[in-house]
């Protein structure tokens, strides 16, 4: 058996509600193991020894659009994956306050990862690592330019992001 996060992306931000026991209601229903929740964001931690993390995406993310009614981007790691990606954050950002750093996940590996791929910021400093984009918001996401929703348009692809003590939660609960 693998561990597993399933990720969504915007819920319970911006008016998008989703009750974590539907989640979980979700995950058991596709026939998924040790279901359980984390926080109150949309993480879907399972257990799964057969199929791929774009079938579980995609079996949570269409649950999910006959529940919300709109379509739910969903990315998919194992612990492993997670705990690897939180080590990175935390190199890359050794001085930084965790509340400070996040990990944007995307729904692939980006090959083109020049320094400059996303623009430059005032404060803000990002590295594009493959499948994740490592986030540091000196002064908070609240009003930087450093966006999900821009991050998805200049890389072409469907992300999803969490601080980075959430992330360690979750590779923990995982066994990573």
């Amino acid at each position: 058996m693998t561990a597993w996060a399933a990720m969504v992306r915007a819920v319970n931000v911006g008016g998008a509600r989703l009750a974590m026991a539907d989640l979980r209601a979700i995950g058991t229903a596709a026939g998924f193991e040790a279901v359980r929740t984390h926080l109150n964001s949309g993480n879907l931690l399972f257990e799964a020894s057969s199929g791929t993390p774009r079938q579980y995406a995609a079996t949570v993310s269409a649950e999910l659009e006959r529940l919300v009614g709109r379509p739910v981007p969903v990315i998919v790691r194992t612990g492993e994956q997670l705990r690897r990606a939180a080590d990175r954050a935390r190199r890359l950002f050794p001085d930084a306050p965790e509340k400070t750093v996040a990990i944007a996940f995307l729904d692939r590996p980006v090959l083109d990862v020049a320094p400059d791929r996303l623009g430059t910021f005032d404060t803000e400093r990002y590295v594009i690592d493959g499948d994740a984009v490592h986030l540091l918001y000196p002064a908070g996401q609240a009003d930087s330019k450093l966006t999900l929703p821009m991050i998805e348009k200049r890389l072409g692809v469907v992300a999803t992001a969490r601080g980075v003590r959430s992330v360690e939660g979750m590779a923990t609960l995982l066994g990573a």
